[in-house]
């Protein structure tokens, strides 16, 4: 009853996800902008106005817009990954573009499948997809995420200073001129 009555009030970019339970469900919004994607999640109750929502927005350059559609393209050809409902997430690293698309009906606490496509950034060639499960991350976890990773690598970089440090200091102390004559003397004889 409630699939009937919500789903009459959606837009064309929305869609209605039942829950476990009939009262409770999942909207699901997604737009595509010139070269803005934005998708966004909202668990709802039949009982409370409290939303839980994951946004994500993505600007994408022209040549992230084409790998995007062919991401879309191919993921659309294979029947079994087309009639699910997906919510594409964008990674970018080091020279690969990869798209995510998870699939909305399998979710259970944010976490679901997904399948990613990886492409090579500057020549826009098809390098592999992967399938496995992973935790949807909103633009603020993400972010959230980055920031903790900077921390770990400046606390690497502080800490292998601090070992170069340690190391010099002890080398100076051992190789004091009166050492280095005595060793260059040793190795004469």
């Amino acid at each position: 009853m409630s699939k009937i009555f919500i789903s009459a009030t959606l837009e064309n970019n929305q869609k209605y996800l039942p829950g476990v339970l009939p009262f409770y469900f999942k909207l699901y919004n997604y737009e595509i902008n010139g070269n803005e994607v934005v998708a966004s999640i909202e668990k709802r109750s039949h009982f409370s106005k409290k939303k839980e929502i994951i946004q994500i927005n993505a600007d994408l350059n022209t040549q992230e817009k084409i790998i995007f559609d062919k991401a879309s393209e191919l993921n659309n050809k294979h029947y079994y990954f087309a009639k699910w409902t997906t919510l594409p997430v964008i990674v970018r690293k080091e020279g690969i573009f990869s798209i995510r698309f998870f699939f909305l009906e399998t979710m259970m606490r944010y976490r679901n499948m997904y399948i990613q496509y990886d492409f090579d950034i500057d020549t826009q060639n098809f390098i592999g997809a992967n399938r496995g499960s992973g935790r949807i991350q909103s633009n603020h976890e993400k972010k959230k995420e980055e920031q903790e990773l900077e921390y770990d690598e400046v606390e690497k970089i502080f800490d292998s200073t601090w070992k170069n440090w340690e190391s010099r200091r002890r080398c100076e102390q051992t190789h004091t001129p009166e050492y280095l004559k005595k060793k260059n003397n040793e190795n004469r004889e």
